[in-house]
């Protein structure tokens, strides 16, 4: 009576051969399987982590104010400029009040009209992509459109302890490089401002540059690969800005489409974290 009962027990408790055999083969199939997510996930948060620096306006790096402090609307600020991105419903006015000296940019048509402290004032009409400074002083302004429109406010702050003139004067700028010369829109002791255009992998050549913010005219792919820095890679929209600092750089449009935008340099410069 013994021994059928110890064969019973066995046959309870122990792990028959076929099951042996399968799993070895079932747990490669998991750990296999555990592998492969794994993987995805880190390739996932690679794709988001890529796309949100090439779409982010606000760069850590050059951000210099915690955002608190920052005006409504700001979506880009450094020791150097302050960028607003501002709309204007139909019709929308605002209020007689003062306003730094700064550049405006047109991402849609404007037609505002312009009211000024002594009660005057000045119709404004202005074309997407164009670019207007305001000297300083207290101005209010009517949206006079049937329909919204958004412009950039491009503020150069005060010159910093350290900053030098980065850019070549206009004189050896056109002798130089008489290509940007001609592609120059606008430029004053604070801001120059040129309408750039770049074909789908055109070729660049690599050369030095001081620390420009680039406002996109159209949707596009830009890549800047430096020589001593990483590798900026912006996927962008029409209104998008993003800042890329001095050094060595080669620029290419790795897109398959024109990409349209205005180069906007502050000529005073201090050394930014990253620079060549």
């Amino acid at each position: 009576m013994g021994r059928p009962f110890a064969q019973k027990r066995r046959s309870l408790y122990s792990r028959p051969k076929q099951v042996d055999g399968i799993m070895p083969f079932l747990s490669l199939r998991i750990l296999f399987a555990f592998t492969t997510i794994i993987v995805g996930v880190f390739h996932l948060r690679a794709q988001v982590q890529v796309q949100s620096s090439a779409r982010s306006a606000l760069s850590s790096q050059s951000a210099s104010s915690p955002a608190s402090t920052l005006p409504p609307g700001t979506i880009f600020d450094n020791p150097m400029i302050r960028v607003r991105r501002i709309r204007k419903e139909p019709r929308q006015k605002t209020a007689v009040h003062h306003v730094p000296a700064l550049l405006h940019v047109a991402l849609t048509p404007l037609h505002n009209l312009v009211t000024f402290t002594d009660g005057s004032t000045k119709e404004e009409s202005y074309a997407a992509g164009d670019v207007a400074w305001w000297n300083g002083g207290e101005r209010g302004a009517e949206n006079l459109e049937d329909k919204a429109q958004e412009f950039l406010t491009v503020w150069p702050k005060e010159t910093p302890p350290g900053a030098i003139d980065v850019t070549l004067p206009l004189s050896e700028l056109r002798v130089k490089m008489p290509g940007m010369a001609q592609m120059m829109i606008f430029d004053n002791d604070r801001l120059r401002v040129t309408r750039m255009a770049k074909l789908p992998h055109e070729p660049s050549k690599e050369h030095d540059a001081p620390g420009r913010l680039l406002v996109f005219l159209t949707d596009g792919h830009l890549r800047c690969t430096f020589r001593n820095q990483p590798v900026i890679d912006n996927v962008v929209k029409a209104g998008d800005v993003v800042w890329w600092p001095s050094g060595l750089h080669v620029p290419e449009n790795v897109g398959e489409q024109e990409v349209k935008f205005l180069l906007i340099v502050p000529k005073l410069q201090i050394a930014q974290p990253g620079d060549d």
